[in-house]
């Protein structure tokens, strides 16, 4: 890999991974994403990618603060996470990808979602357009949007136009500039759509693609949801009625299958740009998401949860020095981007909470140390797996309940099995939880 490489980070929102066509396994959904495809074919596809969880509803902002802050899940910067409670936080101002980038020479430029709010941006980035400061759009074809000049916020026009379109082509405008531009500084670029998130709507010819009446539900699929009717009232999980309606899941699925493959074109415009531009050669790319979807599996419309669909997301690496068309199966997170994007830029990253990719991505692999993964939700949801069984623990009032899936015998996680007796990924857990620092660890 070259001193100082470019950078594109791309981040998607709730995007399962299992939603790309160079996926692979039973769960796999019939979508096509060929720019995806291409940029695995060129780099690194992990297939057990996760997210390390969220004690909110708004999964994406503790993910991203992890993903930029490089802190753990129950130290996220205090300022980029509002809303969480005391015990998941740690200090304010966390240097962020962004600002150590910065530092050393980079110049950082962000387009699209940012949910971790303003202070923290404008630390960040040198610059900005097209940024949306939220959560969620009410209207992708109407998403407010901002840009920043490194001193101000002002308001960009809502253009009518689709936001996946708008930011592809800011990222497009983007490169052609640094293209111009004989400065020897390396860029970092920080690309976050908002689709495939709710609401499900695009372009009519992608809609076309998937009629909803021919759109097969999940083997998962029950008209009433598998979650604590306490968990249940979250906006994402209300966007259609209980008990659901099979024709309505179905038009649900629909939409997220188009906005997929919306977001999959998107994306090769600028992965495009990046070639014409003479860019490829010296730019690391990644493509990951915040965190994956139910999308109608368990009856579920939403990501609050512990299953797989929700807690694995897509992670391709690919650029200078990266191996080609290589698949890993290691037990990593996205936020492993972190120190691996600060390692090659030629950066320290001591002190973060997750390991650096780099012995993954070359043709020859090094052994990786992480036997076993963990993720969380709310203040009571723990999970560890070793990506061939699964122990879901849940605290509540009345006592502790212990739930296992053998992943391999039943990937839908359709067959949940009785762990009180104990479970062989007992002492992973509560060695996760440690090492985290798990508010619950006391209770494991």
């Amino acid at each position: 890999m070259p001193h100082r490489p470019n950078i594109l980070l791309i981040v998607a929102d709730d995007h399962c991974h299992a939603a790309m066509s160079c996926a692979t396994g039973p769960t796999q959904d019939p979508v096509r994403t060929p720019h995806l495809d291409a940029l695995a074919d060129r780099g690194v596809r992990f297939t057990h990618a996760y997210h390390a969880g969220s004690s909110v509803g708004a999964v994406c902002m503790p993910s991203r603060a992890m993903l930029h802050g490089g802190t753990g899940p129950f130290n996220l910067p205090a300022d980029m996470a509002h809303g969480v409670s005391a015990p998941y936080l740690g200090p304010p101002t966390v240097p962020t990808l962004g600002q150590r980038l910065r530092d050393a020479g980079y110049t950082a430029h962000h387009i699209g979602k940012w949910h971790n709010f303003e202070p923290a941006f404008e630390r960040s980035f040198d610059t900005g357009e097209a940024v949306f400061h939220g959560g969620m759009p009410e209207d992708h074809f109407n998403t407010p949007m901002s840009r920043w000049d490194g001193k101000t916020h002002a308001r960009q026009a809502m253009m009518n136009c689709h936001g996946t379109d708008v930011f592809a082509e800011a990222a497009r405008a983007f490169l052609h500039r640094r293209a111009d531009d004989d400065t020897a500084q390396p860029f970092f670029l920080s690309l976050a759509f908002t689709a495939p998130h709710d609401p499900r709507r695009t372009h009519p010819e992608y809609h076309a693609r998937f009629p909803a009446e021919r759109i097969d539900l999940p083997p998962s699929f029950t008209p009433n949801p598998e979650m604590r009717p306490d968990r249940l009232p979250i906006r994402d999980n209300l966007c259609i009625p209980l008990p659901r309606d099979p024709a309505a899941m179905r038009h649900e699925i629909a939409g997220y299958y188009a906005m997929v493959e919306h977001l999959d074109h998107g994306i090769g415009r600028v992965l495009d740009a990046l070639s014409q531009t003479g860019l490829a050669d010296d730019t690391l790319v990644v493509y990951t998401a915040d965190h994956g979807h139910a999308v109608g599996q368990h009856g579920l419309l939403a990501k609050q949860t512990v299953y797989d669909h929700s807690t694995r997301v897509p992670l391709i690496v690919a650029g200078p020095g990266v191996a080609r068309g290589a698949v890993r199966d290691q037990l990593v997170y996205q936020h492993d981007t972190h120190p691996t994007l600060l390692t090659a830029a030629g950066l320290d990253a001591e002190g973060c909470a997750f390991d650096a990719l780099t012995p993954l991505l070359t043709e020859a692999p090094a052994d990786w140390p992480r036997q076993t993964i963990g993720s969380f939700y709310g203040d009571d949801l723990r999970m560890i797996t070793d990506g061939r069984t699964k122990l879901v623990v849940e605290h509540h009032p009345q006592g502790t309940t212990r739930t296992a899936y053998d992943l391999a015998a039943d990937p839908w996680e359709m067959s949940p099995q009785d762990a009180s007796a104990g479970h062989p990924l007992d002492d992973a857990l509560y060695a996760w939880q440690r090492e985290h620092g798990d508010p619950l660890a006391a209770h494991a």
